[in-house]
């Protein structure tokens, strides 16, 4: 017997559908390691309904139980960091078909992004001055935005069913106390959103001018005033930072 071989069995026990009774015979008291399984799958259960609570009760006991089990029988957590199996699962879960409804993958995707950006160590948030339309702008360093088919943020109804309609989210951590956002987004919100994501040193003036031809839309006066109104919510909600201040 090798070690690599006990750990392979060990594997096999806790995250087979039924674990094997040679693995079991191998590694000592059959009692034992069947105690240690459940122990193992009842921890990693509940940390994926901590992370998933609403994908869960949407899928019903028995259908979180089925993709539960789906995801350990197919190899189970991949990564060494304990906060990431969440995802993992979800993305399995997406993957697998077991989420075959819209709202089911809608809400998975809502809440493994949210549970993602409570987690996920990001870089410091960069040297920021107040906006100036010459500038790039500094975004919130923790920003994630989705295009969702359903609105995920809704209340359910008497069936447990959310709107199927197409919901743009940005998510985000408050850089003052941490706590987690979600702020559902106007179409020319997230389209600013994405150009500054996708174009990090842009000046503002010339994001706004590619977002609105690209729109077909005009920049005149009632289109600047709105446009204020916008950056100062977003910069009052933290998403926005202010400007890319120059280095050095």
């Amino acid at each position: 017997m090798s070690l690599a071989e006990d750990q392979a069995a060990i594997l096999r026990i806790c995250f087979a559908r039924k674990p094997e009774p040679a693995d079991l015979a191998r590694l000592g008291s059959a009692e034992r390691w069947q105690l240690y399984r459940s122990m193992v799958r009842e921890r990693l259960r509940k940390l994926c309904l901590s992370a998933l609570p609403r994908t869960a009760k949407a899928l019903g006991e028995a259908g979180f139980a089925e993709a539960f089990d789906a995801w350990l029988a197919d190899g189970g957590p991949r990564s060494r960091f304990f906060w990431r199996l969440p995802l993992e699962f979800a993305a399995h879960l997406s993957a697998s078909g077991l989420s075959s409804r819209p709202m089911h993958r809608a809400l998975g995707i809502y809440e493994a992004e949210l549970w993602r950006v409570r987690h996920e160590l990001e870089k410091e948030p960069p040297e920021t001055c107040p906006l100036e339309f010459e500038r790039p702008i500094a975004l919130n360093p923790t920003l994630r935005q989705l295009r969702l088919t359903h609105a995920v943020l809704a209340e359910p109804d008497e069936r447990g069913e959310i709107p199927e309609r197409p919901t743009e989210l940005a998510l985000f951590r408050s850089l003052d106390d941490l706590g987690t956002r979600t702020w559902t987004l106007s179409p020319i919100a997230a389209a600013l959103l994405e150009r500054w994501r996708s174009e990090p040193t842009e000046s503002l003036t010339r994001s706004v001018q590619e977002v609105t031809r690209a729109r077909g839309a005009a920049i005149d006066a009632p289109f600047l005033e709105s446009l204020g109104a916008l950056l100062a919510e977003l910069h009052q909600r933290g998403l926005i930072l202010g400007s890319l201040a120059d280095r050095g």
